[in-house]
């Protein structure tokens, strides 16, 4: 099985925000998610990024996936970080199975 890609878009409402992503990425990607592998997730913005909460913000950010689903902590949480808002935002996600 080769890897996927999918473009979720992000409309900031404030200065600085943090967006959870995770049930976007389950349901808008679910598609994607198709097997066990990784998920990449990549925000383009020089004044955005994405993080896995009570981690480092960065421009990318790996998540585990296992039958088809993210492999996250119960309180753990994907959020797009925004530091320039409110703006139409962009974040890449690509699957590479493994």
């Amino acid at each position: 099985m080769g890897k996927g890609s999918h473009i979720l878009e992000v409309h900031t409402r404030a200065r600085t925000e943090f967006v959870p992503l995770s049930d976007r990425i389950r349901s808008e990607a679910a598609g994607l998610l198709a097997s066990s592998g990784v998920l990449h997730l990549y925000v383009p913005h020089t004044t955005a990024g994405i993080c896995v909460n009570e981690g480092f913000v960065g421009t990318s950010t790996l998540v585990p996936v296992r039958n088809s689903k993210l492999r996250l902590g119960r309180w753990q949480e994907i959020f797009f970080c925004e530091f320039d808002g409110p703006r139409h935002r962009t974040v890449e996600l690509t699957f590479l199975p493994g």
